[in-house]
């Protein structure tokens, strides 16, 4: 996260079928290697084997919804079998925090990158564990938010602020002000239309702060009438008055049991994850030459638009959104108005700006491994193992092996593109090809080497090119779908109470 990347399993947004969530590489079936004998045996070692769902959600790794999260299991098995102990790994698509999750528990050091700040939250606070005492603070802070937004409810109490027609569709008006009371109570400020409502909750700064923020992330779509992240249709629903408010206090009991269980199976001294909100092409906060494994799930070309499906999120967490907007990697919006052909060449030059940064912080026998499946731009496919390794070569990485499983594909206007070839998720391995100069005096002659790299990128444009010349190059269409009107009268919850 990915940055946030547009990656995973997806679903017709024009259709109402069911949406299908899952962890990557939670599919059993027959692992195909090929490369290096013994990288290739630990690959197939990674990805064999039933995954189940239950595993994916073990202690942290179960909280709060999350697009396409690699299955802890393979970033598990990745990085005992790729990184030696006490290693640096990185993942610059870090999303929710799985690698790192489970690199602290294996007891290396990690960089997490993204340039979703949703995601730099949830890897953060999901990453970080908790005291016994942090944990108490946090139970005790919730219920003391819960009793501020129950009693603004009992007491009638309009809203805090004006809020979008948006949000007005989207709730049903009691929901609407059960959320924006425990959004009041959570945000630490005065308002005068809030009215004096005693005892409103301190929160603590730091990690109490943040978890109980993602928290209120985890409910808003659950208490929504939308039926699920990736919908575009909304639904009727019943919720009583004050459910809004007993499943923030819930989930927060929730949150506060898996911090626990996560906390407990940390190694003595895990050395704490680093996380910060960046582009994956820029990872300047990383020092040239300590990684020791990348490890990564990236964009998917065109499957995903994050800033339109955290847009709830960003909205209601205060958080902006501009920097993810021009710069997330493969995202529909920025492909689908492409020919196939200029889609699928600008996510590789993407790819490779990011493999081309990631490989200045590799170690002198440091890898990459990348953890990517065969995607869909309009409705023709793209094969991400090809497109990875002529990625990694113009990056100046060597290839060394690749594990493929094969994956099913459920997004139905596309679901005719892999007919002849079956769509699988790859896991691709690649090293340094060369060592990486860290300095370059001016008085040494360059000349020879720009001249190789300028026959690489030749060469590698050249069989790109000629791949995606064999699909039909025509413009994309993807078909769009607009919420319905909404049916009650949106004027008293636009309005800042004043009562």
């Amino acid at each position: 996260m990915n940055q946030s990347s547009s990656r995973g399993n997806s679903r017709d947004t024009n259709s109402n079928q069911p949406n299908y969530r899952r962890a990557l590489g939670h599919h059993a079936g027959p692992v195909q290697t090929r490369g290096d004998e013994d990288t290739a045996a630990r690959l197939s070692t990674i990805m064999s084997g039933d995954m189940d769902e239950d595993s994916a959600r073990h202690h942290v790794h179960g909280f709060h919804s999350y697009p396409a999260r690699m299955h802890p299991t393979v970033a598990q098995r990745s990085i005992d079998l790729l990184c030696p102990p006490r290693g640096i790994v990185l993942d610059p698509f870090c999303g929710s925090g799985t690698v790192l999750v489970e690199s602290r528990l294996a007891g290396r050091r990690s960089w997490g990158i993204d340039l979703n700040p949703l995601a730099v939250l949830l890897a953060r606070v999901k990453s970080r564990g908790a005291t016994p005492q942090e944990l108490r603070s946090l139970l005790a802070t919730a219920g003391e938010i819960a009793q501020y937004a129950e009693a603004r409810r009992k007491e009638k109490r309009g809203a805090t602020m004006r809020y979008s027609p948006e949000d007005v569709e989207l709730f049903d008006p009691h929901v609407l002000l059960e959320l924006d009371s425990l959004q009041h109570g959570l945000s630490n400020k005065k308002n005068k239309a809030a009215g004096d409502v005693p005892n409103r909750p301190i929160v603590p700064p730091g990690f109490v702060f943040e978890a109980l923020w993602l928290v209120l992330s985890s409910i808003l779509v659950k208490v929504s009438r939308k039926p699920g992240d990736s919908s575009n249709t909304y639904v009727p629903r019943r919720l009583a008055a004050g459910f809004a408010t007993r499943m923030f206090e819930r989930k927060a009991a929730e949150f506060a049991e898996r911090v626990e269980v996560f906390s407990r199976r940390l190694v003595r001294d895990a050395p704490i994850a680093k996380v910060v909100e960046s582009d994956a092409r820029d990872l300047d906060v990383v020092r040239d030459g300590s990684v020791d494994l990348v490890l990564s799930s990236p964009p998917y070309a065109g499957t995903y638009d994050y800033v339109e499906h955290h847009r709830l999120r960003f909205r209601w967490l205060g958080m902006q959104s501009a920097d993810m907007q021009r710069g997330e990697i493969g995202a529909r919006r920025h492909l689908k108005h492409l020919r196939y052909s200029d889609a699928v060449r600008q996510f590789q030059d993407d790819l490779t700006d990011v493999l081309r940064v990631a490989r200045t912080k590799l170690a002198r026998d440091g890898k990459v491994a990348l953890i990517i499946a065969d995607s869909v731009v309009g409705i023709q496919p793209v094969f991400a193992e090809p497109l990875v390794r002529a990625c990694g070569e113009k990056a100046g990485l060597a290839w060394i092996a690749t594990a493929s499983q094969a994956r099913p594909h459920f997004h139905r206007s596309s679901q005719h593109a892999f007919d002849r070839h079956p769509r699988c998720e790859h896991l691709v391995v690649m090293a340094l090809s060369k060592p990486v100069s860290r300095q370059q005096p001016a008085d040494i002659d360059r000349s020879a080497d720009k001249a190789a790299d300028k026959a690489v990128d030749k060469a590698v444009d050249k069989a790109v090119d000629k791949a995606v010349d064999k699909a039909v190059d025509k413009p994309i269409d993807t078909p769009t779908q607009t919420n319905p009107t909404a049916e009650h009268n949106p004027q008293d919850l636009c309005q800042t109470a004043t009562e």
